[in-house]
């Protein structure tokens, strides 16, 4: 169970690993508890519903299903609190969907430890989190950004999963 005053985080990814990597460096945050932790989406959902997290670290790319629609189902649930999506892809690509699906912050694999907390603290104090270089592009070049976006908005759920996997 999380100490009292520490903010409750559930994280969700197919990797135990990585799970175990992320809760041992939440660990040294004083802020952060992990509460539990989900390797495939349905397990994820369950764990949500269980738990109630205050928040939620969440791989973009889970084995069975992609974290993009297990966004959009936490919120079709009622889930209200944030939820941070920690992925390898590519944040200029990514990034604005996982916002547009319920997200309130994107972070890549690749970055240093501290911006997982950075990210973590930002997205829990209102804000949204993107790194330096994508809110940069996102906001220099929305439209490009929806350009590109908008090649794949007439794919069924489906098509997409396909597509992700090829």
């Amino acid at each position: 169970m999380a100490a009292a005053g520490k903010t409750t985080l559930l994280l969700v990814d197919d990797h135990a690993i990585v799970r175990q990597g992320l809760a041992a460096l939440l660990a040294h945050a004083d802020d952060f508890a992990v509460c539990g932790e989900a390797g495939t989406y349905e397990d994820g959902l369950a764990a949500l519903r269980t738990l109630a997290p205050d928040g939620v670290v969440l791989d973009l790319s889970l084995r069975d299903r992609s974290g993009l629609e297990w966004i959009r189902a936490a919120r079709a649930q009622g889930y209200t609190g944030r939820i941070l999506v920690l992925s390898m892809h590519d944040e200029a690509l990514y990034a604005e969907k996982a916002l547009r699906a319920g997200a309130q912050g994107y972070v890549m694999k690749d970055q240093a430890e501290d911006a997982l907390v950075f990210a973590l603290r930002t997205v829990f104090a209102g804000q949204t989190y993107l790194s330096p270089a994508a809110a940069a592009l996102l906001a220099d070049h929305p439209t490009a950004v929806d350009k590109a976006a908008d090649g794949f908005a007439g794919l069924t759920a489906r098509e997409s999963e396909i597509l992700y996997a090829i």
